[in-house]
């Protein structure tokens, strides 16, 4: 259980800080707003994905 919450907190990092550091080397931003940015995205993806899969398993036992 531990190694799954350090790899997903490790991806949610490294998510956060790729989108950061190009938002932030495209001078349009600086660098706390492309952080802010950038961990906001990779939240809004990581838990995309759950809420999809929560979404399709509902569907599932609904047709049942």
């Amino acid at each position: 259980m531990k190694k799954n919450i350090a790899s997903f907190l490790s991806s949610v990092i490294i998510i956060a800080v790729t989108a950061a550091g190009a938002l932030w080397l495209t001078d349009r931003y600086s660098l706390a707003q492309a952080l802010i940015i950038g961990v906001s995205v990779s939240l809004a993806g990581v838990f995309a994905t759950y809420l999809i899969e929560w979404i399709k398993g509902y569907m599932k036992l609904k047709q049942k």
